[in-house]
C-alpha cells in the first residue's frame, strides 16, 4: 500500500475509532435486554481494530529519526490491539466467558495501548511531526488510558484516579485522533 493510500486510510480510521471509542462508553449506560454487552464488544473490536492502520502510518512517519523506538512501540501496540480485538471477539460469540482470564486479558491489553499512544506522543514530540501539540494530546490520552485500566486491574469498582484517567482520555484521546485524522487526510492528498 503506498503512504498516500495508508495516509488516507488511517485518517478514517482514526475517525472510526473516535465513534467506537464513545460507542463502547455508551452501550453500557443504555439497556436493551441483552445487547448492551455485545454492542459493547463490537464497538470494542471496532476500536481495536481501527487503530491498526494509525499505528502503520507512525511507524511510518518515526521510522527515520528513532527506527528501533518506533519499531518496538508500533509491535507492542499492534500486538495489544490485536490481543484486545481478538479477546473481544471471542467474548462476543459467547466462546469465552467476560470473566476471569478473559478480563484480565482485555484491560491488559487496553493499558498496553496506552502505553502504546504513551510511546508515539513522546517520539511525535521529540520529532514534532506532525506537531508537538498533537504528540502531547497522545502521550496525555496515554496516561489516561493507562490511569483508567490499571485502576479496573486493580479493584472493582474502580479508585477515583481511574475515573479520572478515563475522563482525560475520553477528552484527549478524541482531540488527538481527530486532529491526526484530518492531518493524515490533508497529507494523502499533498
Amino acid at each position: 500500500m503506498t503512504t498516500p493510500h495508508l495516509f488516507r486510510l488511517a485518517g478514517w480510521s482514526a475517525y472510526l475509532s473516535v465513534a467506537a471509542m464513545f460507542a463502547a462508553g455508551i452501550f453500557p449506560i443504555i439497556s436493551v435486554n441483552g445487547l448492551v454487552g455485545k454492542l459493547e464488544n463490537l464497538a470494542a473490536i471496532t476500536l481495536a481494530l481501527s487503530m491498526l492502520p494509525l499505528a502503520l502510518v507512525l511507524h511510518q512517519l518515526y521510522n527515520k529519526p528513532h527506527p528501533r523506538i518506533i519499531l518496538a512501540a508500533t509491535l507492542i501496540g499492534m500486538i495489544a490491539m490485536l490481543v484486545a480485538a481478538g479477546v473481544k471477539s471471542l467474548i462476543l460469540i459467547d466462546a469465552i466467558s467476560p470473566e476471569g482470564v478473559a478480563d484480565l486479558l482485555d484491560d491488559l491489553s487496553f493499558a498496553v495501548i496506552g502505553v502504546w499512544l504513551i510511546l508515539v506522543g513522546c517520539l511525535g514530540w521529540f520529532s514534532r511531526t506532525p506537531s508537538a501539540r498533537l504528540a502531547g494530546m497522545a502521550l496525555i490520552a496515554g496516561i489516561g488510558q493507562v490511569f483508567v485500566t490499571g485502576g479496573f486491574l486493580i479493584s472493582e469498582p474502580p479508585p477515583l484516579w481511574a475515573l479520572a484517567g478515563g475522563g482525560v482520555t475520553v477528552i484527549a484521546y478524541p482531540i488527538w485522533a481527530i486532529t491526526m485524522g484530518r492531518w493524515l487526510l490533508r497529507s494523502s492528498t499533498v
